[in-house]
């Protein structure tokens, strides 16, 4: 029964296996025959054929069904025969494939004309003989020989599968055959064992092509490989990369075998080229020694480190073969990230000769450890270098070693600072030596603080030193390789064109050449700087010309200074007129027929010397400023308008007639009289001349110029000194109200005085003139004297008694003034001789001077100060007395204070 339910069963499964696609299990690649399938397909037509023939129910059925069976049958030992070559790698002959086919033929052809005759048996019972030995003798060779362990099982499998029909022959010797049909069973269980075994394997399949799946992702070629050291599984770029190297993976094996699973590199040549790969190995599955390989291309990497070692070799032969001292430290900081101390890192060989630290005592030491009195200047300075990256260079002279070294610092990383020493003494020695050259020393040491630009002999840029950098607005690494013009960008100050290149014309000449004047280099951000330049051939010993140098300077602030010398060598520095200078060779130019008629206009300001002496220089400098505007602003634009001196000033004006110099003098001086400083008019007295022919000399012109205007000044000046005089009695009362009261009241006593005496009216009046101005020298102090409500110093009493003098210099500039100047002059003289400023005695003093000395004092004395209240007038009268004969006068004090002190009513 459980047979029968088999044999309905088995084709039903074997039908489903096929439709769902027993491909699948198997997973084939490429044109490869299934033969598993084919097999499974015959195993199906046999049994379909075994169950028409237990269920027919005519013998033309059943007769039909048995060779429908027999068919199956032999198909499926024809396709276990390719299946175990397949499975075996048993490459089948061309003979042996028809032998098969004949055989195959044959034994069809008995069974199908005589289904009963037992011959078709014995031929059916051969041919599974034939497919036994066959698939036994090639899956033991094949299990023998193979060492992997999958297919070493895969073929335990399936040739302990095939010794069931050898099982089923001998039962069928045996007859047991009359109880159950052998032959469905036997083909039942070797299928179903087969069966197993290929979904076993297609289970196994399935990983890998889930591995590679997982491999492909991998931007390396990556392997994986068995126990026979055979891929099982590997991705796109481990193929490309078999392909380069024209290899199998046996081939490069050995190569990647080694006991440590990662990080030991390869070389492998690829497109003639050496690349190097990391490989990093690993024990994929251990259950089937699986092992994964996978080669990340290192080269880069690999080329990178060499050339940062080959590198660090240099610079570390650099560093040990260099004469000067190199040193590396590191800097301490504290909390607040200021330096507190330094320590070694590292020096080299010279660092010790020539310092005599060594080594093993000073690397990993801080330097107070070393040399506890070590200034905090001196750590904050290399913490600064370290910290910013600003370098810092310094001398210094180590007296106990008797030598001079140079230190030059700077920062190679953040935090650290090299410190690299050169023993300079030679080159100091040389310098003392030669102190006799002091000022070419000096200069080569000024130029070099020039830009330097060094080009190769094709023009372009080899180096900038930072000056050039600064001036030209390049940096070095920008600028380097670019032709010169690019980066020296100069052109003509006033024709704004390019300047030609001098460098390709020194690479041609090997000349020596300079820049032509008004050169102008504009920068890379667009500064524009005057500058000088010397251009010159870099030559080898042979004469060869491989390169240039340009050694270029800003010319600003020399270009500057020389516009202000040459300004204030045509310029009066005070009222910014021409001088005398630039007058006489302007003159020597328009003295010429083309300018004719020429005139020469010579002004003379009126008074300066009287504001000088009242008001001081500063006042007479601003009128002078004031008069060069006003001549300025008078003149038309073209002309020529100087100051010779003083309060000298001359005008020249080409092309230019009498009636229109009239006009601009008028012009001129309706603009002065809208002019003041401070309460001062302007006055300026003119004189012209013209010269109308070429004939006429203009030395003569000139001379005649000078008397027009003295002419003049006769007339107008003192005019202008009694006005100033005015202005400067107005001016002190303005600025002092007590003084003008003061003169006021001492000018009233003074007409007393003359009227006491008898004296004439006009000698009245001029007592009565000297009482008011005998103090006009007052406007020279200064205020805070003047005003002080305490006693003087010597120094400001000193400053006191000039006033008498200056008073005398101011009234002496006028003319009919002469006599009251020296009233004024000697008003603080003694009949005792000690007065001042002559200290005359007695009758020496001018008799007016001394009336106004004794209302001077009564006045002083009977009036509010800021120091004391106002004496009683018995008070004064008693100390006008006790100072009669020492001193004042002693019978003009009796006649004071008979007929004017009681005359006297303040309010």
């Amino acid at each position: 029964m459980i047979i029968k339910l088999l044999v309905y069963y088995i084709p039903i499964i074997s039908a489903v296996y096929i439709i769902t696609g027993i491909k699948l299990l198997r997973q084939k690649r490429g044109n490869h025959v299934n033969y598993f399938s084919l097999l499974m397909f015959a195993t199906a037509i046999y049994f379909f054929g075994y169950l028409l023939e237990i269920t027919s129910v005519s013998f033309d059925t059943l007769l039909m069904v048995r060779i429908f069976q027999f068919l199956g049958m032999i198909l499926i030992l024809t396709i276990g025969i390719y299946y175990v070559a397949d499975l075996t790698k048993f490459k089948i002959s061309k003979k042996i494939v028809a032998i098969l086919l004949a055989f195959f033929a044959i034994i069809g052809l008995v069974f199908i004309t005589n289904p009963f005759y037992s011959l078709a048996y014995y031929l059916l019972m051969g041919y599974v003989a034939v497919f036994l030995v066959f698939s036994n003798i090639l899956l033991l060779k094949t299990y023998k020989i193979t060492k992997e362990k999958n297919k070493k099982n895969s073929t335990f499998y399936v040739l302990t599968s095939f010794q069931i029909p050898w099982l089923a022959i001998l039962f069928y010797l045996l007859g047991f055959n009359r109880y159950i049909d052998l032959v469905p069973v036997t083909i039942i269980l070797v299928c179903l064992l087969l069966v197993v075994n290929e979904i076993k394997n297609n289970m196994f399949e399935l990983q890998i092509n889930r591995w590679k799946s997982t491999f492909d992702n991998i931007g390396e070629p990556a392997f994986l490989v068995n126990e026979l050291n055979e891929v099982v599984c590997s991705n796109v770029n481990a193929n490309s990369f078999l392909s380069e190297q024209k290899k199998s993976f046996k081939d490069i094996y050995k190569n990647l075998n080694h006991n440590d699973l990662n990080n030991r590199q390869v070389s492998f040549i690829i497109n003639n080229e050496i690349k190097w790969f990391d490989t990093k190995k690993n024990k994929f599955d251990i259950k089937n020694k699986l092992t994964s390989y996978l080669l990340i291309d290192v080269t880069e990497k690999r080329l990178a480190h060499e050339e940062l070692r080959l590198s660090e070799e240099k610079y570390r032969l650099l560093v040990t073969q260099m004469q000067q001292g190199l040193a590396v430290h590191e800097v301490i900081l504290d909390e607040a990230g200021k330096a507190i101390d330094y320590r070694f890192i590292d020096a080299n060989e010279s660092f010790e000769r020539l310092t005599g630290l060594k080594n093993e005592d000073i690397l990993g030491k801080t330097v107070l450890e070393i040399m506890p009195g070590t200034e905090s200047y001196w750590i904050e300075k290399y913490g600064h270098v370290a910290l910013t990256g600003e370098p810092l260079q310094y001398e210094n002279y180590a007296k106990e070693l008797g030598k001079y070294y140079e230190i030059v610092a700077y920062s190679p990383r953040h935090k650290e600072f090299a410190v690299v020493i050169s023993d300079i003494t030679e080159r100091k020695r040389l310098e003392i030596a030669l102190s006799s050259e002091k000022n070419l020393i000096e200069t080569t040491l000024i130029s070099v603080g020039d830009g330097v630009i060094s080009v190769d002999n094709k023009g372009n840029i080899v180096l900038l030193n930072r000056v050039a950098e600064f001036l030209t607005g390049w940096t070095q690494e920008a600028a380097r390789g670019k032709p010169i013009d690019e980066v020296f960008n100069i052109v003509n100050e006033l024709t704004r064109e390019k300047s030609e290149n001098k460098v390709k014309k020194v690479l041609e000449s090997g000349e020596i050449l300079e820049l032509a004047n008004h050169i102008i280099l504009i920068s890379k951000d667009g500064i524009e700087r005057p500058i000088e330049e010397n251009v010159a051939p870099i030559m080898q010993e042979n004469g060869e010309i491989i390169g240039v140098v340009l050694v270029i300077r800003d010319f600003s602030e020399k270009k500057q200074r020389q516009e202000e010398i040459e300004y204030l060598s045509y310029h009066d520095q005070l009222t910014g007129l021409y001088n005398r200078r630039f007058y006489e060779e302007e003159l020597k130019r328009l003295d010429t027929e083309r300018n004719l008629p020429l005139t020469i206009v010579m002004g003379d300001l009126n008074g300066l010397k009287l504001v000088n002496d009242s008001f001081g220089h500063v006042m007479g400098d601003e009128l002078l400023k004031k008069v060069a505007k006003v001549l300025k602003k008078g003149c038309r634009s073209d002309d020529i308008v100087a100051r010779l001196g003083g309060d000298e000033f001359i005008i020249l004006l080409p092309k230019t007639d009498s009636s229109e110099t009239e006009k601009i003098i008028k012009r001129i001086n309706d603009l002065s009289l809208k002019e003041k400083v401070g309460a001062i008019d302007i006055s300026i007295s003119f004189g012209y001349e013209t010269k109308r022919n070429e004939k006429e000399k203009i030395q003569e012109i000139f001379k005649k110029v000078e008397d027009h205007m003295y002419k003049s000044k006769l007339f107008e000046s003192p005019s202008m000194r009694g006005k100033t005089i005015k202005a400067i009695i107005n001016t002190l009362h303005e600025k002092n109200k007590r003084e003008e009261q003061h003169s006021h009241r001492v000018s009233t006593l003074c007409k007393m005085m003359g009227e006491a005496l008898g004296l004439p009216d006009y000698e009245i009046e001029e007592l009565k003139s000297v009482g008011l101005l005998h103090d006009i020298g007052k406007i020279a102090i200064d205020e805070n004297i003047l005003n002080k409500p305490g006693e003087l110093t010597d120094e400001e009493w000193k400053e006191m008694k000039r006033h008498p003098e200056i008073g005398y210099r101011i009234l002496n500039t006028v003319n009919d003034m002469s006599d009251i100047a020296n009233y004024v002059l000697y008003h603080h003289e003694r009949w005792d001789g000690k007065g001042y400023p002559k200290g005359l005695i007695g009758e020496e003093i001018p008799f007016v001077s001394r009336i106004i000395a004794i209302a001077d004092a009564y006045d002083a004395m009977t009036s509010e100060r800021n120091y004391r209240n106002a004496l009683p007038e018995e008070v004064v009268i008693a100390e006008l007395k006790k100072n009669a004969g020492a001193q004042f006068d002693p019978e003009l004090v009796t006649l004071f204070i008979e007929k004017v002190s009681g005359k006297v009513s303040r309010v």
